[in-house]
C-alpha cells in the first residue's frame, strides 16, 4: 500500500567510481558500503540515513549538529522512490547555490 514516507540523512560528494543503476548488484554495493548513491549533474553523491526515529505521521526530534549537509525529504511513495527524491533535493540545493 502506498503512503507518505519521510527520510532524514546526510549527503556528500563521492570519490568512488560507481554508476548508479536499478539492479540487484548495485543495491548490493550500496549495502556493502552502507550508503546510497545518486548522480546529480554528472557528479556522484553518496547519502545515508541519520538513524533518527522519523515517521511521516508525526515526530519530534532534536537534530544533532553535523559536518555533512542534511537531507529532509517527505514524499508519497506511490510516485517516487528514495533515490529519485534525494536526487531532486540535491539538484534543488545546487541550483539555490548558483
Amino acid at each position: 500500500m502506498s503512503e507518505m514516507e519521510f527520510f532524514h540523512g546526510f549527503f556528500k560528494k563521492s570519490k568512488r567510481e560507481l554508476t548508479p543503476e536499478d539492479t540487484d548488484e548495485f543495491y548490493g554495493l550500496e549495502e556493502k558500503y552502507g550508503r546510497h548513491f545518486v548522480k546529480v549533474e554528472g557528479q556522484l553523491y553518496e547519502f545515508w540515513g541519520s538513524g533518527l526515529n522519523v515517521d511521516a505521521y508525526g515526530f519530534n526530534v532534536v537534530v544533532p549538529k553535523s559536518k555533512h549537509k542534511q537531507l529532509m525529504c517527505m514524499w508519497y511513495n506511490g510516485g517516487a522512490g528514495l533515490h529519485e527524491v534525494v536526487e531532486c533535493a540535491i539538484k534543488d540545493h545546487l541550483k539555490s547555490k548558483k
